[in-house]
């Protein structure tokens, strides 16, 4: 406890300090209270100016103290604006990752512009959830023989997830019948990758590649994506679910084989001609520079009866049609100040249609179903319902709520997470006018599920932020798991100031 108070009060002193000389920033802090009275997270932002180029420093804290430090870069040179960070782990004193951008305004339009983008990373750890969604999957797949000899590797391999390419030498059991095991590379009893197939994924791959597939497989070049593993002496990638063989493909890896681990470089050049934008990107493993993806916007443009259209088209080195999405505004009915947005998207994982129905004066509405179109021999068998949300804007008042058929469907195509045997969400934000012209903002989240409590209710997490004084906000929040015979998971107090 004392060593908690004790460090927010240093951050929160030093915070003050650079206020009184000139460099403005900002700080943030949240601490544990129960069950265990421990930091959480802090961070301390500094800005200064040098020559017309702001430069920012970002420091970030955590239970374990100082982990990450970085610098972000903002200025213009030769008639390019320029903006660029750089990432750097303070615990291990190791670089991460860097980005520079350089734009260009372009004729034609006050939106229009021409942009450069280089991404660099020094590994896969440092390939963040907001870089996949940005870039897309890791792209380095690695040769099976980069992963020998085991006991040298293992360290840098195990636990990553990875694509590793590789031929089929020889099979096990001789006549399988639920379960399977590819040497790759080398036979049994000689070091090697293993391929381990069991279970519904077995079932799944006779169904894809006929009876007797493993007798086809030996000699061909197969790729196998997913955590490696130690087992027997070898590195090993497991199969156990029906969906797991999607990450299963013979031929070679999509991915650029190599060491696999990095460093990757991004290059992605983007223009924007409006209402055409255009986005090319190209990788590197360290093996030569290669396309990566393609994506082709169309902005807003007025269709009959006054709507605005939009629509997007990507295509990607792996699985050539990535994405297509048909949006549409200002759809009017007949009476009443209706209109409706809708959108239409078509991915590689599933199909979603998005309706917002908008109220002038009253409430913006919105209805989003999830599913996937499916298929059999080239013929529409029907529509995969993995679930729908609606969400109501009343002003003030926004209130959300999701039924998941499919949760695990539904966690990858929304920013909402369910826990085991929960189906059902509901969240509620209110915001209005607080002192010192900030904003009190309330934050109610609910979970229903088949081990909750009354009205199925298993989980509730709420946060308050509240402003206290002029560039500084308190904030209070906490979750309770009715699932657990100690329901409380976390209550956390925090504060964030600004100078």
């Amino acid at each position: 406890m004392k060593r908690a108070v004790t460090f927010f009060s240093l951050l929160a002193f030093g915070a003050a300090t650079f206020a009184l000389s000139g460099i403005h920033g900002g700080f943030e802090a949240t601490v544990e209270l129960l069950p265990d009275v421990e930091l959480y997270y802090a961070e301390l932002e500094l800005v200064t100016t040098y020559a017309d180029w702001e430069v920012t420093s970002e420091s970030k804290f955590y239970s374990d103290g100082w982990r990450y430090q970085n610098f972000y870069l903002d200025g213009s040179i030769a008639g390019l604006d320029v903006w660029g960070k750089i990432y750097f782990h303070a615990q291990d004193v190791r670089y991460q990752k860097f980005w520079l951008n350089a734009e260009i305004s372009l004729p034609g339009g006050k939106d229009n512009y021409l942009r450069l983008s280089v991404d660099h990373w020094a590994s896969i750890d440092d390939y963040f959830s907001s870089d996949v969604s940005m870039f897309g999957p890791w792209p380095c797949a690695v040769w099976w023989e980069e992963l020998l000899p085991w006991d040298e590797k293992e360290e840098i391999y195990e636990g990553e997830t990875l694509c590793v390419q590789g031929p089929v030498i020889s099979y096990w059991p001789p006549t399988p019948t639920n379960s399977l095991t590819l040497n790759v590379g080398a036979p049994y009893n000689n070091p090697r990758f293993v391929v381990y197939i069991t279970g519904d994924a077995f079932d799944a791959m006779v169904a894809k590649y006929g009876p007797n597939f493993w007798v086809d497989l030996v000699g061909e070049t197969i790729c196998a994506c997913g955590e490696i593993v130690t087992y027997g002496g070898n590195p090993e990638i497991a199969f156990y679910d029906a969906d797991d063989i999607e990450n299963f493909h013979v031929g070679e890896c999509c991915a650029e084989p190599g060491v696999g681990v990095g460093p990757l470089m991004i290059y992605r050049g983007k223009i924007k001609l409006d209402p055409i934008t255009l986005t090319v990107d190209f990788f590197d493993c360290c093996e030569g520079i290669a396309f990566k993806k393609l994506e082709l916007e169309l902005g807003d443009m007025v269709g009959c009866c006054g709507f605005l259209w939009n629509a997007g088209l990507s295509f990607t080195k792996c699985h050539g049609f990535e994405e297509l999405r048909i949006g549409f505004e200002d759809l009017f009915l007949l009476c009443c100040d209706v209109s409706f947005e809708a959108e239409v998207v078509f991915t590689a994982d599933g199909k979603s249609v998005s309706i917002k129905p908008v109220w002038e004066g009253f409430v913006t509405g919105c209805l989003e179903v999830y599913g996937d179109v499916q298929w059999a021999d080239n013929i529409l068998g029907g529509f995969e319902l993995y679930g729908f949300a609606i969400e109501c804007d009343f002003d003030s008042v926004i209130v959300r709520s999701i039924t998941a058929f499919n949760p695990d469907k539904v966690e990858d195509l929304t920013d909402v997470t369910f826990y085991t045997d929960e189906w059902e969400y509901l969240g509620i934000e209110y915001t209005t006018a607080g002192c010192c012209d900030g904003e009190l903002t309330f934050t109610s989240e609910l979970w229903f599920g088949d081990e909750g409590l009354l009205f199925d209710l298993q989980r509730v997490r709420f946060e308050l932020e509240a402003p206290i004084y002029e560039g500084f906000t308190a904030i209070v929040k906490g979750q309770w798991d009715f699932s657990d015979p100690l329901p409380l998971d976390w209550f956390n107090i925090g504060l964030k100031i600004e100078f």
